[in-house]
């Protein structure tokens, strides 16, 4: 599904992948890794021209979100 995003973002725009902290829950084996091991399949590809917005994964402390890595914007 990332793949598919990808060519309609423009610079500047923003990806973001919710629910990514499926495996801090214990929920990745039910959920094929969830939305982080989309995450890290997409940017294994595409991940040159993505950048991680630390203001918003960071805001409360290292990654305390629900999207951890989860907002993307493009270069």
């Amino acid at each position: 599904m990332l793949c598919f995003f990808d060519p309609l973002l423009h610079s500047g725009e923003y990806m973001i992948v919710e629910d990514a902290a499926v495996p801090e829950i214990g929920q990745d084996s039910w959920h094929e890794g969830g939305a982080g091991r989309a995450i890290a399949q997409f940017m294994g590809c595409r991940g040159s021209d993505y950048e991680i917005e630390t203001g918003y994964c960071d805001y409360y402390g290292r990654n305390v979100t629900g999207n951890p890595n989860g907002y993307r914007r493009k270069k």
